[in-house]
Order: structure tokens, then sequence, then C-alpha cells
């Protein structure tokens, strides 16, 4: 099964957050779930603070390729 690495890139800081450890998966619709949930509970927090809703997940591959970009706002309640 393949590897997901989830950096938080965060726009107001012009920073990345990288997740060395990662987490393996059977696919990337599994790591599309995971990142939407996970970005689910990081807004919950940044709302909780009155941050700016601006970060996003980079998932990229065991060999660094970006698979898909995640940005947090996807995970508001509509």
């Amino acid at each position: 099964m393949p590897r997901f690495h989830f950096h938080i890139r965060h726009e107001a800081a012009g920073t990345l957050e990288r997740d060395e450890e990662g987490m393996v998966l059977p696919d990337i619709a599994a790591a599309e779930t995971e990142a939407l949930e996970s970005a689910r509970q990081l807004v919950v927090e940044q709302m909780k603070t009155g941050q700016r809703i601006v970060s996003r997940f980079e998932v990229a591959d065991s060999e660094g390729n970006l698979v898909f970009v995640l940005p947090f706002r996807e995970a508001l309640p509509l």
C-alpha cells in the first residue's frame, strides 16, 4: 500500500509544515477522505482561535510527488 504525506501549507505565514512520517493508505481516495476529515478538525481549531482559514494540505506520495491539494476551506460546512 502507498504512503501519503499530508504537508500543511500555511498561506498567511508562507510556511510549509512537512509530514515526514506520512500514513499508509490503500489508495488516493482514502487519502482524500483522510485529508478532508483532518482538515475539518483543524478548521474547527482555527475557528475557535479566530484564525483565518487560509491553509491547505499538499498531499504527496512517498517519492515526494504532489498527488493533490486540499484547501481547508473545502472542509467548511455549507
